[in-house]
């Protein structure tokens, strides 16, 4: 899995650098259409984090700014999650600052901030049912969602 996200990376690393004659003769225009919500534009933090600190997590937060800078008319909703521990009130509130830390770094990045919503869900929504730390990591996350 990890070579598979590591080559579309490339791949598209790769597209956005080639010439615009290039593009055309071998692919059509919707090609570079590309969504990274459908991608699964998901940060994932440490336990009782919201810190975005690793190269990786900054990696996409850049392409996703790249994207919307190329077109104003797209807009950003971040959903905050959190794991099933602490209680109902405070999974809320750090669910909603996960999603603050992100908002802030596309704002330092030149992203307006009526583009970005945010919503929190804390352990709501889970992606991972069990009570154990394999699910917590998958539901310790922020989902970036384009509009």
């Amino acid at each position: 899995m990890k070579f598979l996200n590591i080559s579309i990376i490339f791949s598209l690393l790769f597209l956005s650098s080639c010439s615009n004659s290039f593009k055309s003769k071998f692919f059509s225009s919707s090609d570079f259409n590309f969504n990274y919500a459908n991608s699964n534009s998901i940060i994932y933090f440490d336990f009782d984090s919201y810190i975005i600190k690793s190269p990786s997590k900054k990696f996409l937060l850049n392409n996703i700014i790249k994207s919307l800078k190329d077109n104003n008319k797209i807009n950003l909703v971040i959903e905050g999650h959190t794991d099933e521990r602490g209680t109902r009130s405070y999974n809320y509130n750090l669910g909603k600052n996960r999603a603050i830390a992100i908002k802030n770094y596309l704002i330092k990045n030149n992203i307006e901030s009526s583009r970005v919503k945010i919503y929190s869900y804390g352990e709501l929504r889970p992606v991972a049912k069990n009570s154990n730390e394999n699910a917590w990591k998958q539901n310790r996350r922020a989902v970036l969602i384009f509009k």
